[in-house]
């Protein structure tokens, strides 16, 4: 993962969708030699702060994880956030971020979008940059309106239907 560099700051924190995908991105992290933790679901709560333990005291220099993390737990001075997968809605990626730039320190986010990514998170995520007077970056520039999305509604009946608009 070239993101993160030699010189790069710890503590980093990685989050990815798929417990699978913890493992292997630990995996091969470790074999490139970087001081690495994980967590994720199908971790004991004693393993998840074992790896948790293991940032705080700079026994490790990266926490690859699924969003088990992004939620109130405090990992101080986190230098990095790197979204190797993005996250499912802005919300998620808010929740992410906001585990580095504490307490009126810097900090950097990083997301990785593919030709899976959503584009409505892409569209939400330039507006939350808009909104915060951060840079937007080229990849997004061209999402100037909301993809559209279904509407749901209820039928006299009780049922739900899911409509979407066509042009």
């Amino acid at each position: 993962m070239q993101i993160i560099s030699r010189n790069q700051q710890a503590p980093i924190i990685v989050f990815v969708n798929l417990i699978a995908d913890v493992d292997s991105l630990h995996e091969h992290l470790t074999r490139a030699g970087k001081r690495v933790t994980l967590i994720h679901g199908k971790k004991s709560q004693e393993q998840r702060e074992k790896g948790l333990n293991a940032l705080r005291d700079g026994h490790a220099d990266i926490l690859v994880c699924t969003n088990v993390v992004a939620r109130g737990i405090d990992i101080e001075n986190v230098a990095h956030v790197i979204n190797y997968n993005a996250p499912a809605n802005i919300t998620e990626y808010i929740h992410r971020i906001g585990r580095t730039g504490r307490a009126g320190k810097q900090g950097l986010a990083t997301t990785i979008i593919n030709m899976q990514t959503d584009e409505a998170l892409l569209y939400d995520l330039k507006k939350h940059l808009i909104d915060n007077d951060q840079p937007i970056p080229l990849e997004l520039s061209h999402y100037i309106a909301p993809p559209e999305r279904p509407q749901a509604s209820v039928s006299a009946d009780g049922s739900k239907m899911i409509t979407r608009g066509l042009s």
